[in-house]
């Protein structure tokens, strides 16, 4: 199984789309829409909106997590202060639990000290097993308040920086 990121283009957000569709709810992968639950044709148009929004402004890098050259989620960059990126991700239903999430952090991990980033964080809950193991596997460091858990990964520093803000 081969897992790779993908910056989010036209092409694969078609891709994305698909398998948002077939394999995930509207509430796993973008903020709510307005109208009935679940996906219909004003949320799968909301979803493209959401991307192309986000792939506008340059402060937030998105990327297809694609598994043997197929779309199977989404990842993110986000700059969030000088030097820090948070991430976030979202795997399709099919590809849960076969490790494409521990790889997809691996892989932003690279991507963020490409970028010039010298940490990323990440937020999830102490319910998300999968996300936390994701994020173990990668060498989090772990502070839980309540029921919010962030992972903090302080990475080498970069020999240039190419975008960070």
């Amino acid at each position: 199984m081969a897992v790779d990121l993908h910056p989010l283009d036209d092409p694969w957000l078609t891709s994305l789309t698909a398998v948002a569709v077939t394999d995930a709810d509207p509430t796993e992968v973008m903020p709510p829409v307005d109208g009935p639950p679940g996906w219909h044709p004003d949320s799968e148009a909301a979803f493209g909106d959401f991307h192309r929004a986000r792939r506008a402004e340059r402060v937030r890098n998105t990327y297809v997590i694609a598994v043997d050259g197929h779309a199977a989620g989404s990842l993110r960059l986000d700059w969030i202060a000088p030097g820090v990126l948070e991430t976030g991700l979202w795997i399709a239903r099919s590809a849960r639990g076969k490790g494409v999430g521990a790889e997809a952090i691996r892989l932003a991990l690279t991507e963020a000290t490409t970028l010039g980033a010298t940490r990323v964080v990440a937020e999830t809950t102490v319910d998300n097993h999968g996300s936390r193991g994701a994020l173990r596997r990668n060498g989090a460091a772990f502070t839980i308040d309540g029921d919010a858990v962030t992972a903090v990964f302080d990475l080498p520093k970069p020999l240039s920086s190419r975008a960070c803000p």
